[in-house]
């Protein structure tokens, strides 16, 4: 009996040995691979001078407030201010180049290439941005509104979403022009009015452009930045480029039941259940789980951590569940692996002394790929298991997550090229974008889709967006405007 034991712990001791050694074998295997910049064409200098005006502009757009509300309409008179100021702003983009106004509100430039047979490059922006939450005002160190200059910044809203990127494609273009560019591939440029409230204007955009058959090379829209620290584990500065965004789902929760008078209130009410139907979602998340574009994002920066978790992260075979357990637990990280829950309005009563009759919960859910909305419906029903409760789609505002743009593609390596010129060492990545973007609607003609806005992040500027105090660095918004610049040029050679 002895014997046996001791063989079966020699084996035990051998498998355990046999397994480390394979873990560290792959580990070893596991490392950063060289840049591919087969795609990027040399051209001009990326740290070149930029005209310092360029600030002004933006100080002189963000004062114009070019709100999409709540009920999703812009206002289109806004629009066409800030319609005058670019025409004012950039003489030679429209001179040069073919200016389309679709839907009232969103432009079109087409800037035609000398060799028409390449697939023309997409390169996006938003003009709308979002109101200010009533009563926020005096929280605001600079008005929302003003495009002061200050401390180094410039305040206001769109400084970062997105007339950061409008103003910045523009300048860029502008400045190649006075030099004498001309491009070889066409170059497009496509600014939404509507992408505070759905993007509508940019699926006309897109449904135009399928049936002129103009099918681009790659796309690129908002959605990444670049920062230090930006990736949890990875030292040194990330730039992350979306290479597909989550799908939007956005459910009302209706309990009904007899009122009354709140001095003989029974067990149960609208407000209980409904509040129960609440709990029971929060209480029950749905899975989490390693989609392409999360995966893609591990792969890239996983070589880069240090060792413990690069062992991780070359082992996900074997490491996966703890892995999804511990993004799991942060927000941002949630986010990344899960259809995520999160309910944002209760509506119930008329008064503090009667029971209601009704009362509704709004949940919204940000869909995983492969996560369809039939299926998030089917679960919520299952989780919350109550008949009292009637489930619907709110809006009619319902669409399944992207597919995944590969990374491997030409456009997304000349971008990468790009951030690295402007940012040496920099380490590019793929990554899932959890909100949404009007570049959702351009799959339909091309299969690269990428996102990214060469913002620098720093602690807080992510919250910035939709918040108090919204603002972009001058010297971050200068190097945008060469990153851009860089971009045209590269791609349209």
């Amino acid at each position: 009996m002895g014997r046996l034991l001791l063989r079966a712990s020699l084996v035990v001791v051998a498998c355990i040995a046999a397994l480390a050694a394979f873990l560290v074998g792959r580990t070893a295997r596991y490392s950063a691979r060289a840049p591919d910049t087969a795609a990027a064409r040399q051209a001009g200098d990326a740290t070149a001078a930029v005209d310092s005006a360029a600030i002004g502009r933006l100080s002189e757009a963000v004062r114009i407030p070019t709100i999409t509300y709540g009920d999703s309409t812009p206002r289109l008179a806004e629009f066409r201010k800030l319609h005058a100021l670019l025409q004012r702003a950039y003489p030679l983009v429209h001179a040069r180049m073919h200016r389309e106004v679709v839907d009232s509100g969103s432009l079109l430039f087409t800037w035609t290439g000398s060799d028409t047979s390449l697939a023309p490059v997409l390169l996006m922006g938003h003009q709308d941005v979002v109101p200010v939450e009533p009563g926020t005002e005096k929280d605001w160190k600079h008005g929302a509104f003003s495009g002061d200059v200050a401390e180094g910044q410039v305040w206001g809203r769109g400084t970062l979403d997105d007339k950061f990127s409008v103003l910045g494609l523009l300048e860029g273009a502008e400045a190649l022009l006075k030099r004498g560019f001309q491009p070889r591939r066409t170059v497009i440029f496509s600014f939404g009015h509507t992408e505070e409230g759905g993007g509508a204007a940019a699926a006309l955009v897109a449904t135009m452009l399928d049936l002129r058959g103009i099918k681009p090379w790659f796309v690129m829209d908002e959605g990444g930045a670049v920062g230090d620290g930006l990736v949890p584990g990875v030292a040194g500065r990330v730039a992350v480029v979306g290479v597909a965004e989550k799908g939007y789902l956005t459910l009302r929760l209706t309990a009904k039941a007899p009122g009354g008078h709140s001095s003989i209130p029974a067990p149960e009410n609208a407000v209980t259940i409904v509040a129960d139907a609440v709990g029971k979602l929060r209480r029950t998340p749905l899975p989490a789980r390693l989609n392409e574009a999360t995966g893609a994002m591990f792969n890239t920066v996983g070589p880069a951590m240090a060792y413990k978790d690069r062992l991780v992260m070359a082992n996900l075979w074997l490491f996966k569940p703890v892995v999804l357990s511990t993004i799991a637990k942060m927000p941002a990280g949630n986010a990344m692996v899960r259809t995520t829950t999160a309910p944002t309005m209760l509506t119930a009563g008329i008064k503090d002394n009667v029971v209601p009759q009704s009362a509704n919960a709004v949940v919204n859910f940000r869909l995983l790929p492969g996560d369809s909305v039939a299926w998030v419906i089917a679960r919520v029903k299952e989780i919350v298991a109550d008949e009292r409760v009637s489930v619907e789609v709110m809006n009619g505002m319902a669409f399944d997550a992207t597919g995944v743009s590969p990374p491997e593609a030409d456009g997304f390596k000349l971008i990468a090229q790009t951030i690295r010129e402007l940012h040496p060492g920099t380490i590019v990545t793929p990554y899932l974008v959890t909100g949404g973007t009007d570049a959702r609607h351009f799959y339909r003609v091309s299969p690269n889709v990428y996102r990214f806005a060469p913002i620098l992040v720093k602690d807080g500027t992510l919250s910035l967006m939709h918040g108090t105090n919204e603002r972009v660095g001058v010297e971050n918004y200068l190097d945008a405007v060469r990153f851009y610049t860089r971009l045209i040029e590269a791609s349209a050679r």
